[in-house]
């Protein structure tokens, strides 16, 4: 996931210049929420950016950088998961994360 992580989806990223379905599953996934991740994040270099904007950041980039029916998925669960992770304590937050992974990636 990590190796493959910057591949773009049109094939202008590296490691090694895969595109679309060649990239692995789990470093399209990455990739979105790689970057609303480092968006809606504060930095010591920058301020986070809201949702909507975040959102339209990664929508500008649906196809050419993203894999556009993924980003379609994470449109879809993106707003949710963001409120109840952003309202979440720190101390539960690992146990809302794997309930999340097994409700959207395990199939329970």
């Amino acid at each position: 996931m990590v190796e493959f992580h910057h591949e773009k989806f049109d094939g202008s990223g590296y490691m090694k210049g895969l595109k679309g379905k060649e990239i692995p599953l789990n470093a399209r996934i990455f990739a979105i929420v790689d970057v609303f991740d480092a968006l809606t994040s504060k930095r010591p270099y920058k301020e986070p950016f809201g949702f909507e904007e975040a959102m339209d950041i990664l929508r500008h980039d649906s196809g050419s950088r993203f894999d556009p029916e993924l980003l379609l998925i994470f449109c879809g669960i993106a707003y949710s998961l963001y409120q109840e992770a952003s309202h979440t304590e720190d101390s539960t937050l690992e146990a809302l994360l794997n309930r999340l992974v097994r409700k959207h990636f395990l199939n329970g």
